[in-house]
C-alpha cells in the first residue's frame, strides 16, 4: 500500500531522511498504535508514541 500524500505535496525529502528511506503506511502507523486501544495497555494513561522511523534522530 502505498503511503498518503495531500496533493501538491512533496514529502520526498523527508522519505530520504528516514532509516528506511520511505514515508510509513497508514498501516503501519495503526499497528504502533492498536495496542494502545486494547486492553493490553488498560494501565497507560498516557504516553508519546513516535511513529517517525527515526526522522527526528537524524
Amino acid at each position: 500500500m502505498a503511503a498518503l500524500q495531500a496533493p501538491g505535496v512533496d514529502v520526498s525529502d523527508a522519505a530520504t531522511a528516514t532509516a528506511q528511506g520511505r514515508i510509513g503506511t497508514p498501516v503501519e502507523v495503526a499497528q504502533a498504535a492498536l495496542p494502545l486501544a486494547s486492553d493490553t495497555a488498560r494501565f497507560v494513561k498516557g504516553a508519546h508514541l513516535f511513529v517517525e522511523n527515526g526522522f527526528a534522530a537524524g
